[in-house]
């Protein structure tokens, strides 16, 4: 299959041009940016109506790093019928913290986040182990900030009941037991079911 390059000007607004079998692929080059597909491209590379494989033949792995060696902030963006933005990113702010969220870049000193564009944060960890839900900035293993407190948004809710009552376990499970009229929570404290009647 015969192929061939045709290259013309490769100073600003230059083109690279490839043909094989009559079918031909051009190269963009405006204002130090290459385009693939565009002549008009807007970063360093931009592939228009394209996609972008990475593929191993060997034993190893394929691999596409994003590196900043200042260590700096460095982050994949992504956006789906957004113009001139980003509608989620997986985002490296610094170190080894890691935010995966939506909309706007998230809070440094959380090492993994979950976030909406619309409510901001759902999930939070930090370098101390701890995850905070509605809190970027969580004080113990579990950290629940539900906002304004009503019936309908409750601080923690537990669904679901069994009509056995417990045994075995663990430490630290609960267990919402409900038997005709009696309503029991049990806790397993040190492997001895414990319980507190509901009314």
């Amino acid at each position: 299959m015969a192929s061939e390059i045709l290259m013309g000007d490769l100073t600003d607004g230059g083109v690279v041009q490839g043909q094989s079998s009559g079918a031909s692929s051009q190269l963009f080059l405006s204002e130090n940016n290459v385009g693939i597909g565009t002549t008009n491209p807007c970063s360093t590379l931009d592939v228009e109506n394209g996609k972008l494989v990475v593929q191993t033949t060997s034993s190893s792995y394929g691999l596409v790093q994003i590196l900043n060696p200042s260590n700096a902030e460095a982050s994949m963006a992504f956006a789906a019928g957004v113009t001139g933005g980003q509608g989620g990113t997986i985002q490296c702010p610094s170190g080894n913290l890691w935010i995966i969220g939506a909309g706007s870049y998230g809070n440094a000193a959380t090492v993994f986040g979950i976030a909406n564009a619309n409510v901001g944060y759902i999930l939070a960890a930090n370098s101390s182990g701890y995850v905070g839900i509605g809190t970027t900035a969580p004080t113990a293993t579990l950290d629940v900030n539900p906002g304004t407190i009503s019936n309908s948004n409750p601080n923690l809710r537990l669904q679901g009941t069994t009509s056995t009552i417990p045994s075995g376990g663990k430490a630290g499970d609960v267990q919402i037991y409900s038997s005709g009229s009696t309503n029991r929570m049990y806790v397993n404290f040190n492997g001895t079911w414990h319980y507190a009647t509901l009314t």
